[in-house]
C-alpha cells in the first residue's frame, strides 16, 4: 500500500476499526510505575498500571498514545510476578494496528534480521495538527 493510500485510509476509517500495517515514529516514552494520567485537550484519562507508555506519530500526522501493561511472568517467578514490557530501542518501529491493539516490531541485530516485538493497547488517537 502506498503512503498516499495509507493516509487516505487513515483519514476515512477510524483507527480502531481497521487493520493497518505501517511504520511509525516514536515521539515520546514514559515508564509507568503505578499510576498515570493522560490529558489531551479537554479529555483526561487516569488509571493504575505497571508498564510503559509511548506516543506514536502516524504517516498522516496523527499521534497515537499506547500503553503496555506489565505481563504476568509465568515461567520464572524468581524475578517477580511480572516481566517488564519490551520497548523499541530506536525512534521508529513497524506497527500492526488491529482494533484496540498495536503490535510494534523493531530490529535488534546489526543486520536487521532479528526482531523483537510487544503488543500495546491503544489509549487515544489525537488528530493531526493543522499548519
Amino acid at each position: 500500500m502506498t503512503r498516499t493510500a495509507t493516509a487516505i485510509l487513515l483519514a476515512i476509517v477510524p483507527l480502531g476499526a481497521q487493520h493497518l500495517k505501517t511504520t511509525v515514529a516514536i515521539v515520546a516514552r514514559h515508564d509507568l510505575p503505578s499510576t498515570y494520567t493522560l490529558a489531551s485537550g479537554s479529555v483526561a484519562t487516569a488509571g493504575a498500571v505497571m508498564g510503559h507508555e509511548l506516543a506514536l506519530k502516524l504517516p498522516d500526522g496523527r499521534t497515537v498514545a499506547v500503553v503496555c501493561r506489565a505481563k504476568s511472568h509465568w515461567t520464572d517467578w524468581s524475578q517477580g510476578a511480572y516481566r517488564s514490557c519490551r520497548v523499541p530501542l530506536g525512534d521508529t518501529a513497524k506497527a500492526d494496528f488491529d482494533g484496540k491493539h498495536v503490535k510494534l516490531t523493531w530490529p535488534v541485530s546489526l543486520d536487521g534480521k532479528k526482531t523483537e516485538s510487544e503488543t500495546y493497547d491503544i489509549v487515544e488517537v489525537e488528530p493531526a495538527t493543522v499548519k
